[in-house]
C-alpha cells in the first residue's frame, strides 16, 4: 500500500506502509479527525512534547488523517510538530481490518462518517500489539508511552 506522507521538514514523500514501520521496531500509529481543530492540535502538541521520550524506546509516532499534504505542512509548520503526518485521502489506512476508524458518527441527531480517534501500537510486520479506540484528545500520548515503558 503507497501512502502519501507529509514529513517534519514539509517535503512529500510517497512510501509503502512497510517502509515506514521498518523503521524502529515499535510504531504508535494515532488517528485524528483534522489538522489544526482544539483537540487534534492537542494531541499533536502532546505525541510532539514525548517525542523524545517515545525515541528512546525505539517507538516512532506517525499521525494520520483524511486531510491532504498542503494541510499537513500547514499543521506541522505552525504547531512544530516533529513526527511524520499520512494524508490518507481515500481512507485506506481508516478502513484497514486491523484499525476500522472510519465509521458512522452522530452529532445532534445527524448521522455522518468519521474518524474515531484512536490510536495503535504496531510491530514492524503490522501486528497490533495494543490499541486505544475512541480516546480523548489530552492524555493519549502519556498512556500510550506509559504502556510502552511496560512492554
Amino acid at each position: 500500500m503507497k501512502l502519501h506522507v507529509t514529513m517534519p521538514d514539509l517535503t512529500e514523500t510517497i512510501v509503502s506502509f512497510d517502509e515506514l514501520l521498518q523503521k524502529k521496531p515499535y510504531t504508535v500509529l494515532y488517528f485524528y479527525p483534522k489538522d489544526k481543530t482544539s483537540g487534534c492540535t492537542i494531541q499533536a502538541n502532546e505525541y510532539t512534547e514525548l517525542y523524545d521520550a517515545f525515541a528512546q524506546k525505539d517507538t516512532q509516532i506517525i499521525g494520520v488523517s483524511k486531510d491532504p499534504h498542503k494541510s499537513h505542512c500547514g499543521f506541522i509548520s505552525k504547531e512544530s510538530i516533529s513526527f511524520p503526518l499520512i494524508s490518507d485521502t481515500e481512507q485506506l489506512l481508516h478502513n484497514d481490518d486491523r484499525f476500522g476508524v472510519w465509521v458512522e458518527k452522530s452529532m445532534y441527531g445527524r448521522k455522518y462518517m468519521g474518524t474515531v480517534r484512536s490510536a495503535f501500537l504496531l510491530s514492524e510486520s503490522w501486528e497490533v500489539l495494543k490499541d486505544w479506540r475512541n480516546v480523548k484528545a489530552r492524555w493519549n500520548a502519556k498512556v500510550v508511552l506509559d504502556y510502552i515503558t511496560w512492554l
